[in-house]
């Protein structure tokens, strides 16, 4: 499958005007870390494409992201691995549910014939064919000739939801999004048809699904943005004939529509309009290839400019059907289709409401809009993304006093290494010589060991773990996972040992950007990892406050979490979205300073002996010397790093990575490279 990072949530007040709490975000992250949600076309259950996982909140000041990795299927096995993935979601699901489904059961028993279906979309319910008629077949008798009911008749719980004792009923499923049961009710539709006071207003119900209605969730928000046309109020001026729209390429993917066509006519004294989308997508919940079509009419007086009726249907084509129905007009379409109507009003319908009910029942789809006079839907802004500099291509981490703190905390499933008794290091990078590949840490990982065991601590570094060594500004700490039996304390002396690192570098340089990460487990399923990256001054700073250590149990780290995303608010000045997240937030959940390698034709290395000092030499291809030079003019350079074979301490003699010596906190100590591997990166800070 194709890996993809994106942001799915945010605490910023979005277009329809609802804010996330930072602890509602959090404990989203917690539900789905695991387990994770389908991913779909335009919120459509029959249209599968990938399987999601929240892994990350993202903190930066003035704004907390909530981060997902999305796995969109290719091939025939994957989507084979996605359907399974998506009935086992479903099942777990109604598995919450068991008493409640007895006692549906049993409410039902006399009406069920054995064929029925569980299933949850908005409640929990059964579903087979006739059966709600067979419950209720009072209600279904004051049914008119098109099978509507009147909306006074019913009570409702929600949109499209009606309660009848401890029962409930559901608006036809042809009011939701590709006809399928799975999926959400046309929410703002019903909301408004059920909101008209006119005894004319009527609407189709499910024949087959009867609901338990103490399960009743409420309406499912999907923030897929959606406004209505602004168009004259004049619709009789509106001349007579066809209109057809088209849609672009993207919608025919992401609404499954080719285009919608609007017609005026003429009958007596009515101006009559018609408006029909024509799919491009099949609806189907039984396998067969249909074709639903969206359709509405209505009658506007012309003497008057009354708008007298208004109703809205489904046009069920087959696929032969919609390949004639895309040949002609809505004019001169055949109308022997299997036509199913959902919805009517008569009587005096505001221009304000027959507004609201088209844009409401063409939910999705801009064409409507587009034709009515809406403003043009820019789609640049979703697709126009600001081209980067170098800097922010090469060396996104370079972070500077007043950016302030990124820290990011991400949670998965339990590994193996959060099972640890010890405190240990996991790497996650891996560096390649010639054919060979290494795990590896930089040698500043070292000098946190150093500083562990003269606090009486210590931190195992596993065997087959190489060195590395980077001539700048510029540090990673590896993830520290920390023993469950002692994680608090274990986590405030690491924390201790990075402050005192910090501290000592403070007094050499401002110039260094560090990035340490804390793991360890918070319950039997999951473990936590917590990144952080700042400007030197700004670490040493935040490792004052109280706030630097976390807290190791779940409840906890909610708080935490909001507490942090408050004090980034009001500490720092807003920088959003610098660095661009996913240039230092990984997969992992690690806020990483990603060096670039040099990728040159040729590369030589000398050693001076009058400088005492290792020398390169680049041999570019055209391109790469433009990109050279077009590097060098920011202030970006080669720079040389080492995989260190062997090194030893210059105050004791002792191998560097065995001794107790510290370069950073003792005095008159170096590491001494004796033997090693160079190799070259781009860097904009170099030592």
């Amino acid at each position: 499958m194709k890996q993809i990072l994106n942001t799915i949530n945010s605490d910023s007040v979005n277009l329809k005007g609802c804010q996330f709490t930072v602890g509602a975000l959090y404990q989203a992250l917690y539900g789905t870390c695991i387990s994770g949600l389908p991913m779909l076309v335009s919120h459509d259950a029959s249209r599968l494409i990938g399987w999601s996982r929240s892994f990350a909140l993202y903190f930066e000041p003035g704004l907390t992201r909530l981060t997902n990795i999305g796995e969109i299927g290719d091939t025939d096995e994957d989507f084979d691995l996605l359907r399974r993935l998506f009935s086992h979601f479903m099942r777990s699901h109604l598995d919450e549910f068991a008493s409640e489904i007895e006692q549906l059961r049993y409410m039902l028993q006399g009406n069920l014939q054995g064929q029925e279906k569980q299933i949850f979309s908005d409640c929990l319910a059964f579903v087979e064919p006739g059966l709600a008629r067979r419950t209720f077949p009072k209600l279904f008798e004051i049914a008119d000739d098109d099978g509507l009911i009147p909306i006074e008749k019913l009570s409702p719980i929600g949109s499209g939801v009606y309660q009848i004792g401890d029962l409930a009923v559901f608006a036809h499923p042809y009011f939701r999004r590709a006809l399928f049961r799975l999926n959400t009710i046309d929410y703002p539709l019903l909301k408004t048809l059920q909101s008209l006071t006119s005894q004319s207003t009527r609407i189709a119900l499910d024949h087959d699904m009867v609901g338990l209605a103490s399960t009743y969730q409420g309406e499912r928000e999907e923030f897929a943005y959606w406004w209505g046309p602004k168009f004259s109020d004049d619709l009789t001026s509106i001349p007579v004939g066809v209109t057809h729209h088209e849609a672009d390429d993207d919608q025919k993917v992401m609404q499954g529509i080719a285009s919608t066509e609007f017609r005026w006519g003429v009958m007596n004294r009515y101006h009559v309009f018609e408006a029909e989308e024509v799919c491009h997508v099949p609806d189907s919940d039984d396998g067969s290839e249909k074709f639903g079509c969206r359709y509405v009419h209505s009658m506007v007086d012309k003497e008057n400019r009354r708008i007298d009726h208004f109703d809205g249907a489904i046009r069920m084509y087959s696929r032969n059907a919609m390949l004639e129905r895309q040949r002609q007009d809505l004019a001169h379409a055949p109308r022997n289709t299997e036509y199913t109507k959902l919805w009517r009003v008569d009587g005096d319908i505001t221009i304000s409401t027959w507004k609201q009910l088209i844009s409401d029942y063409f939910r999705d789809n801009f064409l409507v809009g587009e034709y009515l006079g809406a403003e043009p839907l820019d789609k640049s802004i979703w697709s126009n993304k600001k081209e980067g500099t170098l800097k922010d291509s090469f060396v996104p981490f370079s972070l500077t006093k007043d950016v302030g703190l990124r820290l990011a905390l991400s949670l998965h499933e339990r590994t193996a290494d959060a099972n640890t008794h010890v405190r240990i290091v996991k790497p996650f990078d891996v560096i390649s010589v010639g054919d060979e590949t290494y795990p590896y840490v930089e040698t500043f990982t070292l000098e946190l060991r150093k500083a562990l065991l003269k606090a009486g601590g210590d931190l195992l570094i596993p065997e087959g773990v190489r060195f590395v060594s980077h001539k700048d500004f510029y540090i990673n700490l590896p993830v520290i996972y920390h023993p469950e039996d002692d994680a608090k304390n274990s986590v405030i002396q690491t924390l201790g040992a990075i402050k005192k690192l910090v501290n000592a570098l403070c007094s050499k340089s401002d110039q260094c950007v560090i990035g340490y990460t804390l793991a360890y487990p918070i319950d039997q399923n999951r473990e936590v990892r917590i990144s952080t990256l700042g400007q030197i001054n700004v670490l040493a700073n935040w490792l004052d406050n109280p706030l630097a250590i976390p807290p190791v149990s779940n409840t906890d780290l909610l708080t935490w979490s909001e507490n942090l995303a408050d004090h980034l608010r009001i500490s720092y000045r807003h920088n959003l979205d610098k660095p661009k997240i996913f240039s230092i937030l990984q997969s992992s959940g690690i806020l990483l300073i990603s060096r670039k390698r040099i990728e040159a034709e040729e590369c030589k290395f000398k050693y001076s002996g009058d400088n005492k000092a290792l020398r390169f030499e680049l041999v570019f291809d055209q391109e790469g010397h433009k990109l050279a030079n077009d590097l060098l003019a920011v202030g970006i350079q080669p720079t040389l790093g080492y995989l260190i074979e062997e090194s030893e301490c210059t105050q004791c003699g002792e191998p560097y990575q065995s001794c107790k010596c510290s370069k950073i906190l003792d005095q008159d100590v170096a590491q001494k490279i004796n033997k090693a591997l160079p190799f070259l990166y781009w860097i904009d800070r170099p030592v």
